[in-house]
C-alpha cells in the first residue's frame, strides 16, 4: 500500500510540473556593435566578457532554457559560450537588424514552449531578480506581454506569450516587436523596477565606461 501511495504522489507532482508554463530566454548576440567600433559583447565585464555576464544572469534565472542568437563575431562568442548550458542558433541575416535575430530564435523554439523572454546580449547589468519577477507574473497572472518599467520608461527584457508566434513573422524591422505592444495594449503588463539598468544602453565607449564604473564592482 505504501508504494502505491508513493506512486500516486509522484504522478501528482509530475502533473503539477507539466502544468507550469514553459519560458525560454532568448538572448540577442548577433549585432555588429557599429557604434562601439568594436564587438561590445567581447569587452571585459566583472572578470568575464559582457556576453558571458549577460548569459550568466539568464542561466541563474527561472527560465527553462537559454537560447543565444549569434551572427557577427560568432566564432569568438560561441567559443566563450561553449562551456555554458545554452543552446545556440546562428542568424545568417544578422545585418538585417534585431528583428531578424528575434525571428531566427523564435523559429528555433519548440512549439511546446509557452513564452519567450527577449533579452539583449549587452545587458550584463540587468538583475536575475527582474527576469524572475517577469516570469513569475507570467506564471501567476497570465499576462501575454510583460516588460519592466523604470520612471515610466519601458526597457528590456520583454516577455511575449508565443500565441503571437505567427504574427511575429509578419512584423517589419521598425518598430519590430514594439508593434505588438501597440496592437494589444490590453495584454501588456508593466513591472515597476527601482533601478535604471533595464533602460541602460551599452552602445558607445562612453556608455561602456560609465556603466562599467557603476556596475562592474562585484556587487551587482
Amino acid at each position: 500500500m505504501t508504494s502505491t501511495y508513493r506512486n500516486f504522489a509522484d504522478d501528482s507532482k509530475k502533473t503539477n510540473q507539466s502544468s507550469k508554463k514553459k519560458v525560454w530566454c532568448l538572448i540577442l548576440a548577433a549585432g555588429e556593435s557599429t557604434r562601439m567600433k568594436q564587438q561590445k559583447l567581447l569587452m571585459p565585464w566583472n572578470g568575464r566578457t559582457v556576453i558571458e555576464a549577460t548569459v550568466g544572469r539568464a542561466l541563474a534565472s527561472k527560465a527553462d532554457e537559454v537560447l543565444v542568437v549569434t551572427g557577427s563575431h560568432r566564432s569568438e562568442i560561441e567559443s566563450l559560450l561553449k562551456p555554458l548550458d545554452v543552446k545556440i542558433v546562428v542568424n545568417k541575416s544578422y545585418p538585417d537588424g534585431m528583428l531578424s535575430s528575434v525571428l531566427c530564435g523564435i523559429k528555433t523554439i519548440p512549439s511546446t514552449v509557452d513564452a519567450v523572454l527577449v533579452m539583449l546580449g549587452d545587458q550584463p547589468m540587468v538583475q536575475t531578480s527582474v527576469i524572475n519577477k517577469i516570469i513569475e507574473i507570467y506564471q501567476k497572472e497570465g499576462a501575454k506581454i510583460i516588460l519592466p518599467v523604470w520612471k515610466e520608461k519601458r526597457g528590456h527584457p520583454v516577455l511575449f506569450d508565443l500565441q503571437f508566434r505567427e504574427e511575429m513573422f509578419g512584423l517589419k524591422g521598425n518598430p519590430g516587436l514594439r508593434e505588438l505592444l501597440q496592437r494589444y495594449p490590453e495584454e501588456v503588463k508593466e513591472l515597476e523596477v527601482d533601478s535604471s539598468e533595464i533602460v541602460e544602453d551599452l552602445d558607445t565607449q562612453e556608455d561602456y565606461q560609465k556603466l562599467k564604473d557603476t556596475y562592474d564592482d562585484g556587487n551587482h
